[in-house]
């Protein structure tokens, strides 16, 4: 799913620049509230937690920083996210382990899936998401061009 939140965090996005976005590309999700994670939110159960505490609609790990970096310097802001991983999704412990630090890690990765490999199903079922994912975002990037230049 490809979302464009109304507000990341406590940050209002541009609603003008939002609207040309969707002008062009009206099939992309509205939502009210991105909320912003220090930590991997690998559960649905963190998941849920964290809607029934902020109300939000999804949540990224980066969206909430360039938020606060856009308010600090009075810069507008949007954001467009590709969701692989919805909230009723449990992350494998594979795909956890396999993107720790914010690098790859393929041989922590397959140590993981050979000690579980039961969730062979679910990493692939991930890959698979995360690259419809992808692909979606690239689609409005493509379709949209030039409307992603900040306004003016």
């Amino acid at each position: 799913a490809l979302i464009l939140p109304r507000r990341v965090g406590g940050v209002e996005i541009d609603s003008a620049w939002a609207e040309r976005i969707y002008a062009r590309a009206d099939w992309i999700a509205r939502v009210d509230h991105l909320a912003g994670s220090d930590v991997l939110l690998a559960s649905a159960a963190q998941k849920h937690a964290l809607r029934a505490k902020t109300g939000a609609d999804a949540v990224d790990m980066e969206s909430h920083l360039l938020a606060a970096a856009a308010k600090d310097a009075g810069l507008p802001l949007l954001v467009l996210r590709a969701i692989a991983d919805h909230a009723a999704f449990d992350l494998p412990r594979a795909a956890i382990d396999g993107y720790a630090d914010g690098k790859v890690r393929p041989l922590r990765a397959a140590r993981a899936l050979l000690a579980a490999p039961q969730e062979t199903l679910a990493l692939i079922r991930l890959a698979r998401d995360s690259a419809r994912a992808m692909a979606a975002l690239m689609r409005v990037v493509r379709l949209v061009d030039g409307e992603f230049l900040a306004p003016r």
